[in-house]
């Protein structure tokens, strides 16, 4: 059987949908329900669904960013997007993440069923059933390659101007899709690890050099020396003429 995922902000849609549509008769079950596409992307690896039912507009995360996110994953997820009639064109806009489907709310129960026959007879034929199973562990793979990258980009260039616009660009990737999985694979906020080895490289050469601090700043990202000082204090808790005194003084601890 097929695992379908529904994802819909309105209970009475995600309860209409579990219950009118012949799930068994289209070899599918319905493994999961969500409310938003946040739930949606925190329980893919949990339930593994071959196909995904998602309204185009929730709060959070909404259907075309999900469609997204899974496009940039090449997840091998088949999404079946509904949407109100006056969203349609905008929801045309989800043909660059390949949704399989279209469907007019007004029309779900009479339109969905036949979708969802055309979704599986393409999975058929190219994978076979059950594609995303196996193709969890490369999406994995590839995210971690992504985090490498990530870091390796960061570590070359974190002493000069760094924009996440630029970083998706090198490593071609759309920019929410980089923030997020970054975030949720690390923990970290990609510019909190900036910021963070920038004050240790700041700190460093406090401690080891004789360059004075508007050198410092330049020398760490920072055009601006007392934008730099602000930064400092409120990252270390100390201005940066009193570390680097401290320093002098043999503080080898800071």
């Amino acid at each position: 059987m097929y695992k379908v995922m529904i994802a819909d902000d309105e209970q009475t849609v995600r309860t209409a949908l579990q219950l009118l549509i012949p799930w068994e008769e289209l070899d599918c079950k319905v493994v999961y329900t969500a409310r938003n596409g946040a739930e949606v992307l925190k329980a893919l690896e949990e339930y593994l669904p071959d196909i995904l039912i998602i309204d185009i507009k929730m709060p959070v995360v909404d259907g075309l960013e999900v469609a997204g996110r899974l496009w940039e994953k090449k997840s091998g997820i088949s999404v079946i997007i509904l949407t109100a009639y006056a969203e349609f064109e905008y929801a045309r806009q989800a043909l660059q993440y390949h949704v399989s489907e279209y469907i007019v709310k007004t029309a779900v129960l009479e339109q969905l069923p036949d979708a969802i026959k055309r979704v599986c007879d393409l999975h058929t034929q190219t994978n076979g059933q059950h594609p995303v199973s196996a193709d969890i562990p490369e999406t994995i793979r590839n995210e971690d390659r992504l985090i490498q990258q990530v870091n390796q980009y960061i570590n070359q260039n974190y002493c000069s101007r760094i924009s996440l616009t630029d970083m998706a660009g090198t490593l071609h990737i759309n920019k929410s899709y980089l923030s997020h999985i970054y975030k949720e694979r690390t923990g970290k906020n990609i510019f909190d690890v900036i910021s963070e080895k920038r004050m240790d490289l700041a700190k460093e050469l406090m401690r080891k050099t004789d360059l004075r601090l508007n050198e410092i700043a330049l020398r760490v990202g920072f055009d601006d020396p007392a934008y730099f000082s602000r930064f400092f204090r409120k990252y270390t808790g100390m201005s940066p003429k009193d570390y680097k005194y401290s320093a002098c003084e043999g503080g080898d601890h800071l």
